[in-house]
């Protein structure tokens, strides 16, 4: 039994075409909602300095610019450690960062 545990870790995993398939769509879901997101919250920020804070208009921009944060965080905080992950089949952001990605699954997994 022991010999079938050491060849496994000398080997590395083999990718599959349903990885290849989730790493382009994933690439694709980054590049596209990173610039968007980004640009739609600076202009939701500079029109929200400007609105009166009592408004009913205010009150749905400052929606609008939550939602658009938290968009932000899925893409940072997860498609991106996916990403680096398929790419590479190793973890590279360090033991802390592991920690807060794995927490972060687990309580996307809750809700």
């Amino acid at each position: 039994m022991d010999q079938y545990m050491d060849n496994s870790l000398d080997l590395p995993p083999e990718r599959l075409p349903s990885d290849s398939i989730q790493l382009i769509f994933l690439l694709l879901v980054f590049a596209v909602g990173v610039p968007l997101n980004v640009a739609t919250f600076r202009r939701l920020l500079a029109l929200h300095k400007t609105r009166r804070k009592g408004s009913s208009r205010a009150a749905f921009v400052l929606l609008k610019l939550h939602l658009t944060l938290s968009d932000l965080m899925l893409l940072f905080f997860f498609v991106g450690p996916q990403l680096l992950w398929n790419l590479t089949y190793e973890w590279l952001l360090g033991d802390a960062l592991r920690d807060l990605a794995t927490g972060l699954l687990d309580c996307r997994k809750i809700v």
